[in-house]
């Protein structure tokens, strides 16, 4: 994931989040990656969470 800001310096950073925290992690560089193993059998196969991308 990607977000932009067209602020100068530290007013520029962005700072990304998830939704659901338990399963799923984003770094500062914007990748997402899950934290706990993938269950096929208690989701049917679909997670769905949001990701924010904030100003600092």
């Amino acid at each position: 994931v990607r977000a932009t800001d067209d602020d100068f310096d530290e007013n520029g950073l962005v700072r990304y989040s998830v939704s659901d925290p338990e399963h799923f992690a984003i770094d500062e560089g914007g990748i997402i990656y899950n934290i706990k193993p993938l269950d096929y059998e208690h989701t049917g196969g679909q997670y769905v969470f949001n990701v924010v991308a904030e100003d600092q």
